[in-house]
């Protein structure tokens, strides 16, 4: 524990700074991930500087309940919170910025909702979703995301340069590691590139540094599309909220891109595990969506691997008779 007497007040701007050059260094952490954790941080500090507090080094366990009480996020983000908070304020605490724990006694229950309980679509029920987009630019957006589960971010970033349709292969920058990926474009997705691309060139100069799905309007004059090469698309997730409506769906608070990559990732790892084994298809899913834990893709598929593991065993199968060693548990007599 860290004297009182060496305890360094420094500013909360200060301290989230050291820690994120820490973070993504030592911590091997991606700038991505640090940027999303940062904003919960930073969120953490503002609410402790309208209590008066300003450093680290102020903060008692009563201020830490009131900021848990007063957080307004969905039940499974809080413990997300309270586990970023913790690992910060340990690194403050071996800087020297605090000498003890005020979340020591703070318990966040984790939500009992999970993956199993969102909605998903099934493969033909992904296909539908194109024949209910609008305009060009939008089926290829949505054509992307069903094929690739691209996150938001990934598929904004897409190029006409990243396209390789005599490969069939697609170049696209990882959000999360911030690393290239070649990524496979399958039968369906290589039609629909051909004729996006077709319609894009008669549209607009398309150049390789051209985005593969540009900023849009429509031109009432000419009653034409007009594509601003050089501008990528926006909010994709708006895309998929119309189709989804337009599928019939009536809640669509909340879902959007993460609705298609979680169906994708199911129905991909149905396909797999059929062919090989759950541990292929476990990891044939990460890989898909570039996960880097295997709790979080079986998060998105919906799957708790106990739960499967057991069922497996016990379903349909002999179980205890097995363990007896007979063969029929009926002509067992019962032991009084």
């Amino acid at each position: 524990m860290t004297s009182t007497e060496t305890i360094k007040r420094v500013p909360w701007t200060l301290a989230l700074d050291e820690y994120g050059s820490w973070r993504v260094g030592e911590g091997d952490y991606s700038p991505a991930t640090w940027a999303g954790e940062r904003s919960g941080l930073n969120h953490f500090g503002l609410f402790m500087m309208t209590r008066g507090i300003y450093t680290p080094a102020e903060v008692t366990r009563e201020d830490v309940t009131a900021w848990y009480t007063a957080l307004q996020v969905g039940p499974s983000t809080k413990p997300t919170r309270v586990s970023q908070l913790r690992t910060f304020l340990k690194f403050c605490r071996e800087e020297g910025l605090m000498d003890s724990d005020p979340t020591v006694r703070l318990r966040a229950k984790k939500s009992r909702s999970s993956g199993a309980t969102k909605d998903r679509l099934d493969a033909a029920e992904l296909l539908a979703l194109l024949d209910l987009c609008r305009l060009p630019h939008e089926r290829i957006m949505l054509a992307l995301c069903i094929n690739l589960g691209l996150r938001a971010s990934e598929l904004t970033r897409l190029r006409v340069g990243d396209v390789d349709l005599e490969r069939h292969e697609i170049r696209v920058r990882i959000e999360k590691t911030d690393e290239d990926d070649l990524m496979p474009i399958s039968e369906d997705l290589a039609d629909e590139l051909s004729r996006w691309l077709d319609h894009y060139e008669d549209h607009a100069q398309v150049l390789h540094q051209s985005y593969l799905v540009p900023s849009h309007y429509w031109d009432n004059h000419n009653g034409r599309s007009i594509y601003r090469h050089l501008q990528p698309t926006t909010h994709p997730e708006r895309v998929i909220k119309r189709a989804l409506k337009a599928a019939g769906w009536s809640e669509i608070k909340g879902e959007g891109v993460h609705t298609v990559r979680r169906s994708l990732a199911t129905v991909y790892f149905d396909m797999v595990e059929a062919e090989e084994s759950f541990d292929s298809a476990l990891l044939a899913t990460m890989t898909l969506l570039h996960h880097s834990r295997p709790q979080t893709t079986l998060d998105y598929i919906g799957r708790n691997r106990a739960v499967l593991a057991r069922d497996r065993a016990i379903k349909g199968k002999r179980f205890l008779s097995k363990l007896a060693g007979v063969e029929d548990c009926k002509v067992l007599r019962v032991v009084r």
